[in-house]
């Protein structure tokens, strides 16, 4: 076939598969659908979310070091995973990679119940990485397509807020559980709302959004101009790293029984400012979410690092998760934002790859911190120093690369 030919073929199939059906309101069956999939994966998540590092701790009398290379070996898979999830998206489309990794996510789950040992355990949950990667890149790109662009913000604001519910009910409820049913159970709980999740993204009608033109190399992983934002994402992780991995711990140390409260709080905080900020964005920009987010996430950690009593405890949570709620659509819109259609599942990977990245150098660095001398408390200050070079990123290069590419 003549080259010229050829070329002419390949823009008409790219042309035809890059079309995305006309969205005028938010809330279509397929856009609940969605949401209904993401409360089921992110409640399966958060069931075991909290109780690992106690699973760890009083099962296998693991140290904080270990409890923090749990979640440093799930993120160092979730990584390549996440960038070629994203690829797989623009390149097959939405919808074998969405459920595929879902499946294969509830399958790898199985291993939970049948870890004999912390190495098994350890085993699972670098292999548990591999569907996370997937998973929250196809979810975040066919979210992104069946919102209206002039409701980006607040479509993807509610997209969250499906996960904040989930982390809302499901790490209190586990640890209520736990007493009553034991370990075993709410694995196997977490493996049915995996199956739940299947079952929901198999009835959308995903928006045919691909491109075959796009290869597997590097400029196809990655979407540069998400680059800075990606950084941004870095810094944030290495704080939420040490939240998210030892918040249990340090909630016993303060006189809080049930760990669990921390994200109810967090995901009250979040569920309240997430449609506010995402309205926010759509009407006045991004500044004041992003900046807005950035100071509370700061605030919370000085909190939880200074006020070691249940009080600190419980208003650090609750500020953690308003800094937090605004902060994250508010991103992913920018991400998506600066990018064709064709080129989201790159862009929301590139993105979430630089939290992965955070999430594997945050563990070890905050478990090590929280062992020394200053324990948690320096701990949190640390995360909340963090903060400080985010916002210098924001202002001199997030920003201008934004107001000046929007696309």
């Amino acid at each position: 076939m003549p080259s010229g030919h050829r070329r002419s073929l390949l823009k008409h199939v790219s042309d035809t598969t890059l079309a995305v059906p006309s969205l005028s309101r938010l809330w279509t069956r397929d856009y609940l659908l969605q949401l209904g999939s993401v409360f089921l994966v992110s409640s399966s998540f958060y069931v075991l979310l909290p109780l690992l590092p106690v699973y760890v701790t009083d099962v296998w009398a693991g140290t904080l070091s270990q409890v923090g290379l749990l979640a440093t070996v799930m993120s160092a898979s979730a990584v390549p995973a996440r960038l070629f999830g994203g690829w797989a998206c623009d390149r097959w489309g939405r919808r074998p990679v969405q459920i595929g990794s879902l499946a294969l996510f509830a399958l790898i789950s199985l291993g939970y119940p049948l870890a004999s040992s912390l190495t098994a355990l350890l085993a699972v949950r670098l292999l548990y990485g591999l569907p996370f990667g997937g998973v929250t890149a196809a979810n975040v790109t066919v979210t992104s397509d069946l919102v209206p662009e002039q409701r980006r913000g607040e479509g993807l604001g509610y997209y969250t807020l499906a996960q904040t519910l989930a982390l809302a009910i499901f790490p209190v409820l586990a640890f209520r559980l736990l007493g009553r049913f034991g370990y075993l159970w709410l694995f196997w709980l977490a493996v049915w709302l995996l199956l739940g999740s299947v079952i929901l993204a198999a009835l959308i009608r995903h928006p045919d959004v691909r491109d075959p033109a796009v290869r597997l190399n590097l400029r196809g992983l990655l979407e540069r101009r998400i680059g800075w934002l990606s950084l941004l994402e870095f810094l944030v992780a290495l704080g939420y790293a040490g939240a998210i991995s030892f918040i249990s711990l340090h909630a016993t140390r303060v006189g809080v029984s049930n760990g669990g409260i921390f994200y109810s709080l967090y995901a009250a905080g979040a569920a309240v400012v997430r449609p506010v900020a995402g309205k926010l964005y759509d009407r006045r920009g991004p500044n004041l979410p992003v900046l807005g987010g950035l100071g509370g996430m700061a605030l919370a950690y000085a909190l939880l690092a200074v006020w070691e009593a249940p009080a600190g405890f419980y208003l650090g949570s609750l500020v953690y998760g308003i800094g937090l709620g605004a902060l994250t659509p508010s991103v992913t819109a920018m991400a998506v934002s600066l990018v064709p259609p064709a080129r989201r599942g790159a862009a929301t990977a590139t993105l979430f790859a630089g939290f992965d990245v955070g999430m594997v150098v945050g563990p070890l660095m905050t478990g090590l911190a929280a062992e020394g001398p200053g324990g948690y408390r320096l701990m949190f200050a640390l995360a909340a120093v963090l903060i400080v070079p985010a916002v210098v990123l924001y202002l001199l290069k997030v920003r201008p690369q934004f107001e000046g590419r929007r696309t």
